[in-house]
């Protein structure tokens, strides 16, 4: 094909996560490298995406669930939309004509923006799986996001992906139709490359997470404590109530402990989501952590609450002595700025990215999380005279790996 003039950037979630913000960011600076010429839309789920433009002055759309469930909350409801959706989408396929009647106002101005693209890339990110059977209708409302393209023939490809798990074992045979027309599906860890391979795809490389490439940007750092044991920590909303109140139980625990043990020890909770759509906030966990420390140690606890760039938070992390992260994201941003760390792995792809690096002993999955345990790997990792020469060496393979050249692959 002909160098793409025009690129659709689809399921973007929202800026407010800096992970994926950090993706999006990076995965642009790659695609205007290779395309320079090309104009970009991009499909958010956020609407405050739309209005801020916060990548740029590009054309921005909404991605197909915030369409299709518009402010629907119920779940039966939701699921009523979703599978109405996808009817319409499959008999707009099979009528001679183009039936844009079939759709609203906004799913047509959506479908115009694959008409109209000569490339669709679905950014890098973790959101095709399921936890439960019904999950799946879900699932397939978010591959359509990139799977339009097909109702025009427009070539696709998979960027950064981590897929699955799944909550059945029928889920990924149904995904299999939607991730079999692209183009490339780019892996971003081994788990996602082997379980593809296991299904029968051919259209799958081993590449990296995109957001190892992104720079720090300095900016002051107040709360910053000289001559301390600096401790950066991520947490999250993810489990059942029952387990994340153990969850949070648990990490409170570890910092008492460690302050015990080193008076000088400093947390700093550093938020990656602010984001109240979903329950996606992390601010309310870490005040409830934070809440619950005794008097003593609260002062060795700093919540960081400002809504912060990805690069100056990047930055604000590569002044950590250590970090320890559930959020996948800020343990990237920890590793590429060369800060020892230990991942509290929320979904397989965590354990991923850990692999990636030869760093596997140092995850420990979200469920099983003890205070005792983390203390455990802490003591190690400080310890650990090994830890960063690793990371120096994998870490050059990954992010030459996240350097992807997409016209060898859309060209084949």
């Amino acid at each position: 094909m002909e160098v793409p003039k025009r690129l659709l950037i689809t399921n973007c979630y929202s800026y407010q996560n800096k992970g994926d913000a950090a993706i999006i960011t990076c995965m642009i600076d790659q695609l205007k490298r290779e395309f320079p010429r090309a104009k970009l839309t991009i499909s958010s789920h956020d609407k405050k995406d739309l209005l801020k433009k916060p990548y740029g002055n590009h054309e921005y759309i909404q991605n197909i669930q915030t369409i299709v469930f518009g402010n629907s909350k119920n779940i039966i409801l939701k699921g009523f939309k979703a599978a109405s959706f996808i009817a319409r989408v499959a008999l707009f396929r099979i009528l001679p004509f183009k039936s844009f009647f079939l759709f609203n106002k906004a799913e047509i101005e959506k479908l115009r923006s694959y008409e109209k693209s000569d490339l669709v890339v679905a950014c890098g990110g973790g959101y095709l799986l399921t936890t439960r059977k019904f999950d799946i209708l879900g699932a397939i409302l978010f591959a359509h996001d990139f799977y339009l393209a097909t109702l025009f023939s427009k070539p696709i490809v998979l960027y950064n992906q981590s897929i699955g798990p799944f909550g059945s074992r029928f889920h990924l045979p149904l995904l299999k139709m939607f991730l079999k027309p692209a183009k490339i599906i780019l892996c971003r860890e081994a788990i996602t490359y082997h379980r593809l391979e296991k299904e029968g795809l051919k259209n799958i490389v081993l590449a990296a997470d995109v957001a190892f490439l992104l720079k720090p940007k300095k900016e002051e750092f107040a709360e910053l404590r000289i001559n301390a044991l600096n401790i950066g920590i991520s947490v999250r909303k993810w489990v059942n109530p029952k387990r994340q109140k153990k969850y949070e139980n648990e990490i409170r625990k570890f910092i008492e402990m460690t302050v015990q043990k080193n008076p000088e020890a400093v947390f700093y909770f550093m938020p990656q989501v602010i984001y109240d759509v979903n329950d996606d906030n992390d601010l309310p966990i870490t005040r409830s952590i934070i809440a619950g420390l005794s008097s003593k140690i609260k002062k060795n606890a700093i919540n960081i609450e400002r809504d912060l760039n990805p690069s100056v938070l990047m930055h604000y992390i590569s002044q950590m002595d250590f970090f320890i992260g559930t959020r996948m994201h800020s343990n990237i941003f920890a590793l590429a700025c060369g800060v020892k760390t230990i991942a509290i792995a929320y979904e397989p792809k965590s354990l991923g990215v850990m692999n990636g690096l030869g760093l596997q002993e140092y995850v420990i999955g979200m469920w099983e999380l003890t205070a005792a345990e983390l203390q455990k790997k802490f003591d190690k990792l400080r310890e650990d005279s090994s830890y960063l020469r690793i990371l120096k060496n994998s870490l050059r393979q990954q992010k030459a790996l996240a350097k992807v050249v997409l016209k060898k692959y859309i060209n084949a």
